[in-house]
């Protein structure tokens, strides 16, 4: 007949069972903030380390003129504030009339045109005084989507809004913004 081990050795296993468990449960829940960044620890960019990129105009589903002429000047907030990135970061972004001249153009013409190899397009959709938003950021030489976003602010707050579309654009171009760029 076998002994059972003395009740010291199975609760030390028991507390690094628990343990191992813990530390799963606890990657797992911080998962979904990790994602983008996760591969940027390890050095590891999905991006070309030179970036040669285009702002389309931002699409409007089913809103009126207002929410054009935002969207137009929300496209013209980003295409500003990535200009001013280009001192510092490997990064050279086409101007905006350009980029409105290519509306509805397939993304080979950006490339040949511009000679772009990434482009952000993003939409927005408002109901009363939500606005969603959704960005992409696109290999246009790949003809591949590298990253998206989805998220809802409010309308009310146009200023804000456009400060986080920005945020967000950087965060997917994976720029590391020093103290005084975060300002611009």
């Amino acid at each position: 007949q076998r002994l059972a081990p003395p009740a010291p050795r199975r609760a030390m296993r028991w507390a690094w069972a628990a343990l191992a468990a813990a530390l799963l449960l606890g990657l797992l829940a911080a998962w979904p903030f990790l994602h983008r960044a996760r591969w940027r620890w390890l050095g590891i960019s999905s991006l070309p380390a030179e970036k040669y990129m285009v702002v389309f105009p931002f699409e409007v589903s089913g809103g009126g003129q207002a929410d054009t002429a935002f969207a137009d000047g929300l496209t013209e907030d980003v295409t500003a504030n990535l200009t001013q990135l280009t001192k510092t970061h490997p990064l050279q972004v086409a101007p905006a009339r350009d980029a409105r001249n290519l509306r509805g153009a397939p993304s080979e013409q950006a490339v040949k045109e511009l000679g772009v190899n990434l482009a952000v397009m993003g939409s927005l959709q408002r109901w009363g005084d939500t606005v969603r938003v959704n960005i992409s950021l696109v290999d246009v030489r790949q003809r591949r989507q590298l990253q998206a976003l989805t998220f809802n602010a409010n309308g009310r707050d146009p200023i804000a809004l456009r400060d986080r579309v920005v945020a967000e654009v950087v965060d997917l171009l994976e720029l590391e913004l020093h103290p005084p760029e975060r300002q611009t």
